[in-house]
């Protein structure tokens, strides 16, 4: 069986207009079902930092979505009730730009920009963006090795 790089990227919002929460059910899914891409794993930290901003367990929320295998819909409704069914625009806007700006140690981001081929220099140097470039170079990975 092929396996998968995640179907959303980072920056993708569902309606709750939370980013990373379809990527974070794209994860878990494809991992409980065996079909998540090496390299890739779910509770990672934006996994954690939607689910800690929210105040729900984050394992908690992986155990749903791993034992349940829910429609995104249906986890957006679980993750609601969770919370007492709204969600302040203020805490919204917390957790989407400590994604969104989340930038990784200088090491690390060279060892990241030299893996995607990134010319010395490149202005990307944003978190969600490396990982979203990376979702990329995997699919064609995919699509090209026998």
């Amino acid at each position: 069986m092929r396996t998968l790089p995640p179907i959303a990227p980072v920056s993708a919002e569902g309606t709750l207009g939370l980013v990373h929460m379809p990527r974070m059910w794209s994860k878990a899914l494809l991992h409980a079902t065996g079909q998540l891409a090496e390299g890739y794993r779910t509770g990672c930290f934006f996994d954690r930092t939607v689910m800690t901003g929210l105040g729900i367990d984050p394992q908690e929320a992986i155990d749903y979505l791993t034992s349940e295998l829910p429609s995104y819909q249906r986890f957006e409704e679980w993750v609601l009730a969770k919370v007492g069914g709204q969600i302040a625009p203020e805490t919204i806007g917390q957790i989407n730009r400590t994604i969104l700006d989340h930038e990784l140690d200088e090491e690390t981001l060279r060892e990241f920009q030299e893996e995607l081929g990134l010319p010395e220099g490149s202005p990307v140097r944003k978190t969600a963006r490396l990982e979203e470039l990376d979702d990329l170079v995997q699919f064609h990975r995919l699509l090209t090795t026998p």
